[in-house]
């Protein structure tokens, strides 16, 4: 590498060297640049100096600040080069790539399971290790996602924050008003491999197999059943003290 500036090419020998001479009085960080530790002691003073022109949100860093806009502009910069995606940051850009490459970086340590997100792993960790870091303030329940106590929460103050736009109903969660609509819409998407019977719902598709399945029903074929059921046996002439006949009452 070349500079027009021998600064630069002094700053850039840091990497090479390894020492970090700009040291944070807070904390133990300690950086190539001066900009940087200024930067980072911002995150100690708690200063946001750049402020969005929209909305009340303010940021440490311009980058931080430019990349936010992108929501009120609606511009997503960063286009998948396999599908019509788009997004506003490139690191969402590349985290979506793989998922068609199929690649998984994130391997379990203790399982065979890979993910496309660091993220994803460490919360998959937490199955292993049983710690549920996320706790109820109002009950003794605790969670391995953030995500489940918030959904968990709304049981307890009584919202139910996804609504129906066909009806007055109202639900905890999305899945439950997305099942709820097919009430509307007729649509029964889960159908009995044996019989072809329909269902708008997993749970009555699982109870009606268990039933299927007990009376031996076979799967359907394409030809048509020709099977003919042969009337009920009379009841028998005589009848004991203990089976009185039909419409006279045991004494």
């Amino acid at each position: 590498m070349r500079f027009i500036q021998r600064y630069h090419l002094e700053r850039h020998s840091l990497t090479h060297t390894g020492v970090k001479p700009y040291a944070c009085s807070m904390c133990d960080m300690r950086f190539f640049q001066r900009y940087h530790l200024e930067r980072h002691s911002l995150t100690h003073t708690g200063v946001k100096p750049y402020a969005c022109t929209m909305c009340d949100m303010r940021f440490f860093q311009r980058y931080h600040l430019q990349r936010h806009s992108l929501i009120h502009t609606g511009v997503k910069p960063y286009a998948c080069s396999m599908c019509d995606r788009r997004f506003f940051q490139r690191y969402h850009l590349q985290r979506h790539s793989l998922t068609h490459t199929g690649v998984k970086p994130y391997a379990c340590s203790m399982c065979d399971m890979r993910f496309f997100q660091r993220y994803h792993l460490q919360r998959h960790s937490l199955t292993h290790t049983g710690v549920k870091p996320y706790a109820c303030s109002m009950c003794d329940m605790r969670f391995f996602q953030r995500y489940h106590l918030e959904r968990h929460s709304l049981t307890h103050t009584g919202e139910k924050p996804f609504a129906c736009d066909m009806c007055d109903m109202r639900f905890i969660q999305r899945y439950h008003l997305e099942r709820h609509k097919r009430v509307h819409s007729g649509e029964k998407p889960y159908q009995c491999e044996r019989c072809q019977q329909n269902f708008s719902r997993t749970d009555r598709l699982l109870r009606h197999r268990r039933l299927c399945q007990g009376r031996g029903v076979a799967k359907v074929e394409a030809q048509p059943c020709s099977f003919t059921q042969e009337p009920p046996a009379a009841p028998p002439s005589t009848w004991s003290p203990l089976h009185p006949a039909p419409g006279r009452l045991a004494v």
